[in-house]
């Protein structure tokens, strides 16, 4: 019969964990006057050397460790990259000879515009006036020169069809007129772009 239990050497012996092994095996002998068996002890002691390694568990230990740091070591440098916009936009111009204000749209609905054409360039224009079109938004700064090109991200412009219908607005009416009266009075005009099986559309705004 075996039994064990662990035992910690000193670091003489490498911090290699032991088990202290008793070895007990039974002897049977007989008595001659009472003719019964009785059960004579004996002990053999050995040192068996257990499956795991100190050296190695620490080893095991620091890297987990390292594996550790080198995880929140990266998720640290990714939280600092910026994140680039890849939005790519695509370059109308507009040949109406007008100053416009642009809203684009997938229907041939002026109240369903919901993109607005920006400019291709920051207005200098020291006229603080608000207008405000399209249900509420303000505009002011939106508005294209003629004879210049204006921008309209390439996600909404063929998003559900391949037909784009931009209504256009002269400035001088935005700046007369409320928005109802524009609707109303339909003090706009519409023109529409449409891509083609090769991918091609017109870009040239025009009445």
């Amino acid at each position: 019969m075996k039994s064990g239990f662990p035992l910690f050497l000193s670091d003489n012996c490498r911090g290699i964990l032991f088990y202290y092994i008793v070895e007990i095996k039974i002897v049977e002998s007989e008595y001659d006057v009472r003719k019964k068996t009785c059960k004579e002890v004996s002990f053999k002691f050995q040192y068996q050397p257990a499956l795991t390694n100190l050296v190695t568990m620490r080893k095991i230990e620091n890297i987990k460790r390292s594996i550790v740091v080198f995880v929140i070591f990266v998720l640290c440098i990714y939280s600092c990259i910026p994140v680039f916009d890849a939005r790519i936009e695509i370059v109308f111009n507009n040949v109406t000879g007008d100053t416009l204000f642009i809203g684009a749209s997938h229907s041939n609905r002026i109240d369903d515009v919901g993109y607005v054409v920006s400019p291709h360039y920051q207005s200098c224009d020291s006229d603080t006036i608000s207008i405000f079109l399209w249900n509420g938004l303000n505009v002011s700064k939106d508005w294209v020169f003629p004879d210049s090109i204006c921008l309209i991200d390439q996600s909404y412009l063929f998003a559900k069809s391949d037909t784009c219908y931009f209504f256009l607005i002269k400035r001088e009416n935005a700046l007369r007129y409320s928005w109802d009266e524009i609707r109303s009075q339909k003090l706009y005009r519409v023109w529409k772009t449409v891509k083609n099986k090769e991918g091609n559309f017109d870009k040239d705004i025009k009445y």
